[in-house]
Order: structure tokens, then C-alpha cells, then sequence
């Protein structure tokens, strides 16, 4: 009887290929289901990340600065932000008339510094501002990318009569970081 069952029949061996072959079927719905998953998922990530852009270029348009600061913030979790998303950044670190949301948005700009035009964008902010604490904030994210192109802005803002003493006192400290 023992031999029997270790020599498989003709019908037993039909049979094993057949589980064998429900089994691979099976096991391949598994992993088409698994790969449907995993597209819908990502393509859900996706807009969950443009609803979270969406949603933080709104509130950097609100007239509560609570809500402009909710915008600045939300807008940090953004991994590579749009063209609007970045205009509206700096339009609040140019004209924001709370200087919380302007350095919230320097701030969050920092975080996309490899950008091309964040640096030009940032220069040209230093150059308008007319708040120190803006201007120290600007300044610290220039050198902290250690950008040579800054260079020159920084020492026009150096040389310049109108920027306040103690700017530049700041500005003299920090200059030999860029080297």
C-alpha cells in the first residue's frame, strides 16, 4: 500500500499539475490585484499632495494671518512645489504685512533651495525689504546655501547707506561664510 502511494499514478500526477496550476493562476490574480493596489495608491498619494498644494496656496490668500501662517505651513510638506505655490510664497515675504508669516516663508522657501530660482527670487526680496529681521533672515538662508552668485548682492546691501547698522554689522559677521 506504502508503495503504492510513492509511485504516483498517471491521475495523480494530473492532479498535482492541476493544483499546481490553480495554485499559479491564483497566486498571479494575487499579485495583478497587488500591482492595481499599488497604481491606485500612488495615484492617490498624488492628489492627496496637489489637494494639500491647492489647499495651501488658498490659505496663503486668506486676510487672517493665523490662516496666511496655516498656508506657509502646509506648504512645507509640499515636495516639489508648483510655480504658483512658490509666487505666492514670495509674495508673502515681500509684502506680507505680518513679519511671523514672512520669516514662516522664508522659512519653508529653504526647504526647495535647490531650486534655480529660489536664490535669484531671494535676492531680489533681500533687495526690498525694508524690515531687519526679514533682512537678517534672508541673509542667513543665502549663505546657509553658500551660493558664490549671492555674493555680490550681499555686498551691495553692505555698501548701501540706507541699510540699517545693525544689518550690516550682521552682514559683515557672516560674510566670510561664503568663501
Amino acid at each position: 500500500w506504502f508503495s503504492r502511494l510513492a509511485r504516483p499514478t498517471r491521475g495523480l500526477r494530473l492532479v498535482f499539475a492541476g493544483f499546481i496550476f490553480l495554485f499559479g493562476l491564483f497566486m498571479g490574480y494575487q499579485i495583478g490585484t497587488n500591482h492595481t493596489r499599488d497604481n491606485q495608491l500612488a495615484k492617490l498619494v498624488q492628489e492627496v499632495k496637489s489637494i494639500q498644494q491647492s489647499v495651501s496656496i488658498a490659505m496663503l490668500q486668506e486676510d487672517s494671518s493665523f490662516d496666511r501662517m496655516q498656508g506657509v505651513s502646509l506648504s512645507r510638506g509640499v515636495e516639489q512645489p508648483g510655480e504658483l505655490l512658490m509666487q505666492m510664497l514670495f509674495a508673502r515675504i515681500n509684502s506680507d504685512p505680518s513679519i511671523h508669516v514672512r520669516l514662516a516663508a522664508i522659512d519653508a522657501v529653504a526647504l526647495f533651495s535647490e531650486r534655480e530660482d529660489v536664490q535669484a527670487l531671494l535676492i531680489n526680496s533681500l533687495m526690498t525689504q525694508d524690515s531687519p529681521l526679514v533682512q537678517i533672515a534672508i541673509i542667513d538662508q543665502l549663505i546657509y546655501m553658500k551660493e558664490k552668485k549671492s555674493l555680490s548682492a550681499l555686498k551691495i546691501l553692505l555698501e548701501d547707506q540706507d541699510t540699517q547698522p545693525d544689518v550690516r554689522m550682521y552682514l559683515v559677521e557672516r560674510l566670510g561664510e561664503i568663501g
